[in-house]
């Protein structure tokens, strides 16, 4: 073989040197010119002289498909650059469940835990802001908790599983485990999103077909059979991705607390069973009889007589749970598992990925992740004596109603109380327990006859739409009953205002509600509602924007000059930002005090102290 001569070395060596700076030219001009998505998880913003992280809303779109998607997602995190000594900074990251679905993020089990902790001075300084996000896999949680590391974390709380199915990069992507991870790298690089660009000129039906919901465009009609070969793959690649991180963060002595997924068993039948070979009238029939009747010795006969027909169909195994129960039996749980767990179209997670999560948790010290915290969360509402996962605590399948997201806040304030050695003594003590015994949390996180109402028309969407649309046994939720004495539901005026508005989003929703409000002079309402954009939306610019007309109202330019400052530099369009705050400013206090507002904008501003 003939041997290269020196020329040749340097020549060749030259070649892939030009090629390699060519490369770097190209994707230093796409990052500058802002091309494809951004994919770092927050962006710095200087607000008020201070450095602030907010997070990256449009951080999503990494982990949908293609490069043309737009989603955007809540203004719900902010907080500061330098962490104090007090901070004890924490994240929550995983699906739709921790994301609060159908309320607002800042309105879940996250949210409630912190606020109790602080209002019961255990830990003051205590920060859990939730970068959970509907459809999301357990490769979002892969990728996202290496990102956090940038920011300083001080744990990690996960809850993940159900999207692993049908989520973004689950099991329907199609591509290996491998291949999956590769592609979250290279979708960092913007010249592989700017190729992406050039051979996906078509946006991906799946994701942006925008008459139908989210859930509805994951599921795609796509049924799959609860196979052995393809549940292992789910879960094996799952607790890949999770063991991962849990052995990333116990290298740096980061506590990871995982929460057990659970799911509404009891009352939420499967979505999909066998009915092409199961007869509908015989399970029509067991439905009333069960359901409808009430009839226990007709129940315990029945139940009797076809205990072993069908039994590989998941919804006449939920109707044999039902059965159960009632007739007395406590072995009821196996069939309701059961159902859950062959559900042809499974947004539930199955127990073989729960049970392989626990035996991580129990093999912690012989792989010496001694930082990794476990909420078995199904046993430990055994204890409390609730043995029924089901519309008590759920809203849908698997997201929590309010009352769901405080038992879980609960649980979850106790474990991070107990990993930082918080004492539950004395005062904290007693003020701990006496905010969830005299529920106090909703008047922390600001819930409203807003948040219901909008949690109410979120799930009545998905309820008209597949798969729940396509059950053979529909799902049974008492949310018309719920919502009939909410005040903006029976409100007509407030109902047609809103019409006539048409908000394009939850910021214009809230600021409808608002301007309706103060039309009325129910002034109390309006700041009521603009302090819960506060504690929702903080990184929104418009919620402080609304705090200082409030001010202004009130008289108090002090404040009033301190929110509009904080909304002057939260805003990306600050030039109509001022020109709206200058409108407001001569209206009540003359051009000559905007021009000493405007002057003073680049001074860091207090706030005045309260009375």
């Amino acid at each position: 073989m003939k041997k290269l001569d020196k020329k040749s070395i340097i020549f060749n060596l030259i070649y892939i040197l030009i090629i390699v700076f060519i490369f770097i030219l190209i994707e230093i001009i796409l990052r500058i010119a802002n091309y494809g998505i951004n994919t770092e998880l927050f962006l710095e913003k200087k607000i008020n002289n201070e450095e602030y992280y907010v997070l990256n809303t449009k951080i999503i779109n990494k982990y949908f498909p293609g490069l043309f998607t737009k989603r955007r997602v809540e203004n719900k995190v902010l907080f500061k650059k330098e962490k104090d000594l007090k901070t004890v900074r924490g994240f929550l990251i995983g699906e739709s469940t921790p994301e609060g679905f159908p309320y607002q993020s800042n309105q879940s089990f996250g949210k409630m835990a912190e606020i109790a902790l602080k209002e019961a001075g255990l830990l003051t300084g205590i920060e859990l802001h939730n970068i959970s996000f509907s459809a999301m896999s357990s490769y979002y949680v892969y990728d996202v908790s290496k990102k956090l590391l940038k920011y300083k974390p001080d744990f990690l709380v996960i809850y993940s599983g159900h999207n692993e199915y049908y989520g973004t990069l689950g099991i329907m992507s199609n591509k290996s485990h491998f291949l999956k991870r590769v592609y979250l790298v290279l979708k960092e690089i913007k010249i592989f999103q700017f190729l992406l660009g050039i051979i996906e000129k078509k946006e991906d039906n799946r994701v942006n077909k925008e008459d139908s919901t989210l859930m509805e465009r994951m599921f795609n009609n796509s049924i799959i059979e609860p196979e052995e070969n393809i549940n292992k793959k789910v879960v094996r690649n799952y607790l890949d991705n999770i063991e991962d991180i849990v052995r990333l963060y116990s290298s740096k002595g980061i506590p990871v607390i995982i929460i057990e997924p659970v799911s509404n068993i009891f009352s939420m039948p499967p979505f999909k069973g066998y009915n092409e070979k199961v007869s509908s009238d015989f399970i029509k029939k067991y439905f009333d009889i069960v359901i409808k009747d009430n009839n226990i010795e007709e129940n315990l006969r029945f139940y009797n007589e076809n205990r072993n027909r069908y039994n590989y169909d998941p919804v006449k195994r939920y109707l044999d749970a039902l059965s159960r129960y009632k007739i007395g039996d406590r072995n009821f749980i196996e069939d309701l598992i059961f159902a859950k767990d062959n559900d042809r179209i499974p947004f539930r997670a199955k127990e073989e990925l729960i049970n392989g999560v626990k035996e991580i948790y129990k093999n912690k010290n012989k792989n010496k992740y001694y930082s990794l915290f476990y909420i078995e969360l199904a046993d430990l509402l055994k204890e409390k004596g609730e043995n029924r996962l089901g519309n008590n605590f759920f809203c849908d399948h698997l997201h929590f109603n309010n009352y769901g997201n405080k038992v879980l806040s609960f649980f979850l304030a106790e474990k991070i109380a107990y990993i930082f050695k918080a004492q539950f003594q004395g005062e904290k003590s007693e003020k701990f327990n006496e905010i969830y015994n005299k529920n106090l949390l909703n008047n922390f996180i600001f819930f409203n006859p807003l948040s219901d109402f909008l949690a109410y028309k979120r799930l009545d969407s998905i309820f008209s739409s597949s798969p729940f649309s396509i059950m053979e046994i529909k799902y049974f939720t008492l949310l018309k009953e719920d919502i009939e004495a909410n005040e903006i539901y029976k409100n007509k005026e407030i109902l047609d205002y809103l019409s006539q508005q048409q908000p394009n989003d939850i910021y214009e929703i809230y600021e409808s509600v608002i301007n309706y409000f103060l039309m009325k002079k129910e002034y109390g309402k309006a700041e009521y509602l603009v302090n819960a954009m506060i504690v929702l939306f903080p990184a929104f610019y418009g919620s402080y924007f609304l705090k200082a007309y409030i001010e202004f109202l009130y008289n108090d330019k002090e404040k009033g000059n301190y929110y509009f400052k904080f909304a002057y530099d939260l805003a990306d369009n600050k030039y109509l930002v001022l020109n709206n705050i200058k409108e407001i400013y001569i209206n009540f206090y003359g051009e000559e005090e905007f021009n000493n507002f405007k002057n003073r904008i680049k001074e860091k501003v207090h706030i005045p102290k309260e009375e």
